[in-house]
């Protein structure tokens, strides 16, 4: 009994020994942020949370010796958590966007009246000048088919092959 007691006793006191040559020294940041996405339609808002986190544990061998060498590893325990999120209606954007959206109706509708009246103006221009080509043709025709006095008149072609 004596022998399983001094062994737990040992057992006992080296896993104490080993535990206490590990030193664990944490620095740690916390920021907190409040990132807001806005679009057409709503807002968001979101709550982040940045946690910095820098540990450091010292090691030192477990072999009773002073002066000891240790060893130093670092760990970056970085972390980035969104603890709250809140989404609300955009009703101002809303009404910016249907006021620009009636303004561009508006615009592209007296735009489409102009160009209507531009092909309006130019479809009368190249009938009037077609009108007038056609009265110097018929005038052209009048003074080519008109004879001095004694000629002939000119018949016309039957067939229209040019052959009389």
């Amino acid at each position: 009994m004596k022998t399983i007691l001094s062994l737990l006793c040992v057992a006992l006191l080296s896993t104490v020994a080993v535990n206490a040559q590990v030193q664990k020294d944490t620095q740690k940041k916390t920021t907190t942020k409040k990132v807001r996405v806005t679009d057409d339609k709503a807002i968001t808002t979101k709550v982040v949370e940045d946690t910095d986190e820098e540990i450091d544990v010292i090691e030192v061998e477990d072999n009773n010796m002073e002066d000891q060498a240790k060893k130093i590893k670092k760990i970056d325990a970085d972390r980035t958590e969104v603890i709250g999120e809140n989404t609300a209606e955009n009703a101002s954007n809303k009404m910016k966007v249907a006021q620009k959206m009636k303004a561009q109706q508006s615009e592209l509708e007296r735009s489409k009246q102009m160009q209507l009246e531009k092909a309006e103006k130019e479809k009368m221009a190249l009938l009037k000048m077609k009108e007038q080509r056609m009265a110097e043709l018929e005038k052209r025709k009048q003074e080519l088919q008109s004879r001095p006095k004694g000629m002939a008149k000119l018949k016309k072609d039957p067939d229209g092959d040019g052959i009389n």
